[in-house]
C-alpha cells in the first residue's frame, strides 16, 4: 500500500537531512534505495524529492492555475492579425511577426501590446489559434 502525501511529507523531512549529511556515494545510494522501497516511486522521483529545498512542502505535480501571461487584448490582435497574414501556423507567423509589426499601419496597436505580440512564444499562440481556429470551423 502506498503512504498519502502526508506521510511521505513526514518520512522525507526524517530523511532528508541524513541522506544530505551522508559523505559517500554508497551512503546515499543506500538511503536513496531505502526511499524508492518506502515509497514506492522510481528511482529518479526519489533523487528530485531528495534535493528539494523543503519536503514538508512539497505538491504533487504542478500547479493548474497560474497568472496570465498576457493581457486580454493580445489574443484579440494576436487573431486579428493571423487572420490578416492568410492563417499561416503558428511558427511562422511567430518569424513573420517581428519583420511585420513594426510596420503595421492599418490599425495604432498599442506600445504595450506591440511588446506582448514580439515576446509571445510559438507555443501559446498555437493554443490561442487552434481554439479559434476550431470555433471558426464550427
Amino acid at each position: 500500500m502506498k503512504p498519502d502525501i502526508e506521510g511521505k511529507r513526514a518520512y522525507l523531512t526524517l530523511v532528508v537531512p541524513d541522506y544530505r549529511k551522508a559523505s559517500s556515494k554508497a551512503e546515499k545510494s543506500m538511503i536513496l534505495d531505502q526511499v524508492v522501497r518506502q515509497l514506492d516511486i522510481e528511482r529518479k522521483s526519489a533523487i528530485r524529492l531528495l534535493a528539494h529545498e523543503d519536503p514538508a512542502n512539497l505538491q504533487k505535480g504542478r500547479k493548474k492555475v497560474g497568472r496570465a501571461r498576457y493581457s486580454p487584448g493580445t489574443k484579440a490582435w494576436l487573431v486579428k492579425l493571423w487572420h490578416q497574414m492568410t492563417r499561416m501556423n503558428s511558427k511562422k507567423m511567430r518569424e513573420a511577426l517581428t519583420a511585420w509589426l513594426p510596420h503595421y499601419v492599418e490599425e495604432e496597436i498599442p506600445l504595450f501590446l506591440k511588446a506582448e505580440l514580439l515576446r509571445i512564444s510559438r507555443v501559446p499562440s498555437s493554443c490561442h489559434l487552434s481554439a479559434d481556429y476550431r470555433t471558426e470551423m464550427a
